[in-house]
């Protein structure tokens, strides 16, 4: 390689890591406040289509059929969010209600279970069969209490942030209003800004973000599939009652990997174990062993398959994404790490040089 082509190799590179150290910056620290721009910017473009459509149809302009699509979803959110809210209003204000009761029942059953503890003890644990009823007694206040805690803190938290999000909706009205309105004139002029070259890149990375985020989806549908057909199996065997109903929510659960099908599957164990029903919670943790394993053999190779890397790359993006951003840098960053690749392939200077 001659030194011009490693010059432009190199500054490539630092152009790529320039592009990520913005992209780490705006989804750690500016997502929160840039979210209602991006969700009313991403409905006005997502009508875009059908405004052409029915601007055809009943011939008015497309910025009118464009403002009424974002209007409808806006009302549809609106009527869903009221149907929510007062279904949420109701159950909080019975567990409101209730609560006192179900804490007093509770109490009242972790004495029960407390007495029943020393009475196991009492000849047989000696000096030590007051000091495990103690801690048992002190374990459960102190459970009782910071979930009184935590059920108020929740109250006031919510309350708190409510005009925070009163105003942050307004605001993604609005935009998603305007933007609808006027998105043909702000796409010309956010052509003639960047220009020509840029307009082209940003093009070319749009079209491989939009091919990639499809072949992702797919990916994790495929594995959920597996997983699916694991616990199906596995249910049969164990002649679980509604087994593909059950396997279904399992291998939907399954798709999220922070949560895992463990979220289900090992609950469901540990209550098997304190009712009585160990071959049933042994069964389980098997059904969850084997399911883990294949996941964790057959993902990086299926997403390396669909995006276009090396599993080990996949894997590496997936676990440094995880630790940088949380539960979306599973996904945000093996994308970024794939449109990075291909669009270097693609377009870069060095491809370009040779």
């Amino acid at each position: 390689m001659s030194l011009d082509r490693k010059k432009k190799f190199l500054v490539f590179i630092a152009y790529v890591f320039v592009i990520v150290g913005i992209l780490y910056f705006i989804l750690k620290f500016c997502l929160g406040y840039l979210l209602p721009f991006i969700i009313g910017t991403v409905l006005a473009f997502l009508v875009q289509k059908p405004a052409v459509s029915i601007s055809y149809k009943l011939k008015i302009k497309k910025s009118t059929a464009a403002l009424c699509c974002v209007i409808l979803i806006y009302l549809a959110l609106v009527l869903i969010i009221v149907f929510a809210g007062n279904r949420i209003y109701i159950l909080a204000a019975n567990f409101t209600h209730k609560a006192p009761v179900l804490i007093e029942k509770l109490t009242g059953a972790v004495k029960g279970f407390s007495g029943e503890i020393k009475e196991l003890t009492d000849g047989t644990a000696g000096e030590y069969g007051e000091y495990i009823s103690n801690t048992v007694n002190n374990f459960a206040e102190n459970l009782l209490v910071k979930l009184s805690e935590w059920i108020s803190s929740f109250f006031a938290r919510f309350a708190a942030s409510l005009p925070s999000v009163v105003f942050s909706v307004f605001v993604t009205v609005i935009t998603g209003c305007y933007i609808a309105k006027d998105f043909e004139k702000l796409k010309e002029n956010t052509y003639f800004a960047l220009g020509e070259e840029n307009t082209h890149k940003i093009r070319k990375i749009w079209e491989i973000t939009v091919n990639k985020v499809f072949k992702i989806i797919k990916g994790y549908f495929l594995l959920s599939l597996i997983a699916f057909v694991q616990l199906m199996v596995g249910f049969f065997i164990m002649k679980i009652g509604a087994p593909i109903r059950i396997a279904a929510i399992t291998a939907l659960v399954d798709m999220l990997p922070v949560l895992g099908s463990g979220t289900v599957l090992i609950p469901w164990a540990i209550v098997s174990v304190l009712t009585g029903k160990v071959k049933r919670a042994v069964s389980l943790v098997i059904i969850y062993a084997v399911v883990t394993v294949v996941r964790n053999i057959l993902e990086p190779k299926i997403m390396g398959k669909q995006v276009g890397l090396h599993p080990v790359v996949i894997l590496v993006s997936m676990v440094l994404g995880l630790k940088i951003f949380g539960f979306a840098g599973l996904f945000v960053l093996p994308l970024i790490v794939t449109v990075g690749y291909h669009y270097t392939v693609t377009e870069s200077p060095l491809q370009h040089s040779m």
